[in-house]
Formats: structure tokens, sequence, C-alpha cells
């Protein structure tokens, strides 16, 4: 098999007519979901849960075993001594904070350019299992290939472009995202498909890719929030997405793989519509029950504080919540226990915290 050699955008031989309905569906359900997001007073707390369910499927597509759950009980405690599942979580909590820092950046305005994407593989890849191989933000220099574990180039799967074509095809990858003017989710879906193909990245450009999907829904105006997370439906359907990528490749069929593009982001926006509103449900009912349970001030303070962290030390838990004292985040940590809110999972001893757990949120994602 010889290395792929892509063509260039913009995507030609579409059937339009055939895609308007599902186009137009696909837009319907996303356009709820903004306004959905648009009327939610504190996204950024309520969703944080989603993003880091985000993060574990989108690593868990390749091949990342750990778990949010993991990654949570690792900040709580840090009392993991296996290095390889540290590594893991260290994919994970990456993964988030690359696309917190993205998402940040382009709502100061910044644009998007190739070293803005070489900034984020940086962040992404570093201190990851992968650091010493993927040479975190920096295309790759060398040929790879994508098959199963242990095979030779002769059994290759796919063969991306060879790597000094990569900055070629990237800044023709540039200039179509920034200048195309193509339908928002057509474009999308052609953006993070051309990423895959022309793998300009040892390693993390799948992940990479996924990221970029909530990055130009928010970029390009289809959402006002940089929130939309659909690692789960490619996950649950990871070999039609991988086939129908494939199938770009081995059969220039963009057509294929822009219908599942689109049937992906709606039965996403779907589940993404139903967990919000799980989630704000929980959220308003669970306000009203550490009011009467802490009887303080704080009481909406550590509720966002177990949203953004369900497992959590009692230290973390003053210094996250910014209780004033030290005594006051004790005192309300012992009244949400003792009314059944929180579980104490570890009790503290010398210098170890208590260690408590919120299981509602962590529920509702499982």
């Amino acid at each position: 098999m010889d290395p792929y050699i892509p063509a260039k955008l913009s995507v030609r031989n579409i059937n339009w007519e055939k895609l308007a309905i599902l186009l137009g569906e696909t837009n319907t359900e996303i356009g709820r979901y903004d306004g959905l997001l648009d009327g939610m007073p504190n996204p950024e707390i309520l969703l944080s849960p989603l993003l880091r369910k985000e993060a574990e499927l989108s690593s868990k597509i390749e091949g990342t075993q750990s778990t949010m759950s993991e990654v949570l009980e690792y900040e709580a405690d840090e009392n993991i001594t296996d290095d390889r599942k540290i590594e893991e979580i260290n994919v994970l909590q990456n993964y988030r904070k690359t696309l917190r820092w993205a998402e940040d950046e382009l709502r100061n305005e910044r644009e998007f350019s190739l070293s803005f994407l070489k900034e984020m593989h940086n962040m992404l890849m570093r201190n990851s299992r992968w650091d010493s191989s993927a040479h975190p933000g920096d295309f790759r220099i060398k040929q790879v290939f994508i098959g199963e574990k242990g095979a030779s180039i002769e059994q290759a799967i796919y063969i991306p472009p060879e790597h000094f074509l990569i900055l070629e095809y990237m800044e023709n990858w540039e200039d179509y995202l920034r200048n195309s003017r193509e339908e928002r989710l057509i474009k999308t879906a052609v953006i993070h498909a051309q990423l895959e193909i022309i793998h300009p990245f040892d390693d993390g450009n799948g992940r990479i890719g996924r990221m970029l999907i909530t990055l130009f829904l928010y970029l390009s105006g289809v959402l006002h929030r940089p929130m939309f997370y659909m690692s789960q439906y490619l996950e649950n359907n990871r070999t039609c997405y991988y086939e129908s990528l494939r199938n770009i490749s081995q059969n220039n069929q963009w057509q294929e793989w822009i219908e599942f593009f689109l049937t992906a982001v709606k039965e996403q926006t779907k589940n993404n519509i139903k967990k919000v509103k799980e989630i704000n449900e929980l959220y308003e009912h669970k306000s009203e029950k550490f009011k009467e349970a802490t009887k303080s001030r704080y009481y909406k303070d550590a509720l966002d504080t177990f949203f953004k962290r369900p497992i959590i030390n009692s230290v973390v838990f003053a210094k996250k919540s910014k209780i004033e004292s030290q005594n006051t985040a004790r005192n309300i940590l012992k009244r949400l226990e003792s009314s059944g809110l929180v579980k104490k999972i570890r009790t503290g001893k010398g210098q170890s915290p208590s260690i408590y757990l919120f299981a509602d949120i962590i529920n509702l994602l499982e």
C-alpha cells in the first residue's frame, strides 16, 4: 500500500439534494441545543461533568482505559503508584485542559491558525504516555501508518501522506477552514475528516480532530457557547466512524462520510439535550437540598464545587469553593454528609484529608 495522496479542498461530487433533509433535521436539533445552552445561567459549571466525560470517551476511542471517576479519585488523592495509569490519567486531564484553553482563546477572538493547532497538540500530548514519541506541538517528520497493534507497514490499513507534504496540505486545510463558504455543518465534517486523512501529527490526531468539532461549531456561529461533546456517539459507533473515514481514502466517498457525520451530530445533539436537561433538573433540586442542609450562605458555592469535582478532598473543597475559613468548610461538609447529600469515602488521617463523593452527577453520566 502506498501513502495516500488526498485531493485538495474543497470537496466535490456531493449530492446536495440528497443531504438536504438530513442537514435540515440536524440544524434543527442543534438549534434547540444552542437555545438550551443560551438559557443556562452558569453552563461552565453545569456542563463541567460533560467535559470530563468527553475527555474519557474521546481518549477511549484511542485505546485509553482510564475513566472519569479514576481521574477524579486521582485529583482528590493522588495515591496511585501505577505509572501507566498515571500517564493515562494525564491524557484525560490534558484533553480537558486543552479544550478549555482553546475555548477561552477563541472566545477572546484569537484567530484559528496552524500555530494555534500546534499549541493545542503540545498541551494535549505533554506528560502523557505518548510524550516521547509524539513530538508535542510539531507536525510529524517521518512516515507513519495505521494498522493493527504490532502490524508492519505492509499490513497497514491506511498510510497517510508522506511527511514532506504535510505543510502543503495543512495550509490548504487552513485556507478552507477560514475562507470556504460551504454550509457550516458540512464544513465541520470536512475539516474533521481531512485532518484525520492528512494525519499531521505522530499521535493525537483523533483527539485533536474531535476537539475541532466543538471548536468549529462555535467559531462558525452554529453554537454561541463552545460546548458540544459528541465522542459518545463516535465511541458507540466506532466501526462505522472509521469505515466512513477510510472510505474517503479508498473510494473518494465523501458523501457517505458527510451523511454519517450529520447523523452523528443529530443523534448526539438529542442525547446532549437530554443530559443537559437532566443536569439542570439535578442542579435545581440539589440547590434546595444543599440550602436546607447547610443553612449557610455558601450553599451554592458548595454545590458548584461538587458539580465541578464530584470526588474531592476537604482541603481542595475549601479552596475551590472560596469559603472564608477551613472550619466553615468542614462544618458544611459534615452537614452535607449527615444529610446524605455527599458521602465520605475516606476519613482523614494525619496529613491526608478526608475525601467526599457527590454520587448523583457521576451516576447521571454513567
